[in-house]
């Protein structure tokens, strides 16, 4: 059982579109363990609600749910233009 950190600011979750997962060799999500299929879903997840212009905004980087060994954080670096953003 996994639980997410207690967040009173909402989350952000990041979803990869269709290109990302046709773009992985096949297999590659089948070939991860049950915890690295785990770190892999708290990487796109923020502990903060942002929106598309808190986005934009944001200093970077912004850390996600994931850690690493002895405890690391793991950040996303965002830009963008317009309506579009890069992470």
């Amino acid at each position: 059982s996994v639980q997410l950190n207690s967040s009173d600011q909402g989350m952000t979750v990041f979803a990869p579109t269709d290109n990302a997962f046709n773009d992985l060799k096949p297999g590659t999500l089948n070939s991860l363990t049950h915890q690295q299929q785990i770190q892999l879903i708290l990487y796109h997840i923020i502990p903060k609600y942002y929106s598309l212009n808190d986005l934009l905004l944001a200093s970077n980087p912004v850390r996600t749910q994931a850690t690493g060994q002895g405890g690391g954080v793991f950040g996303l670096n965002f830009t963008g233009q317009g309506q579009i953003n890069q992470v």
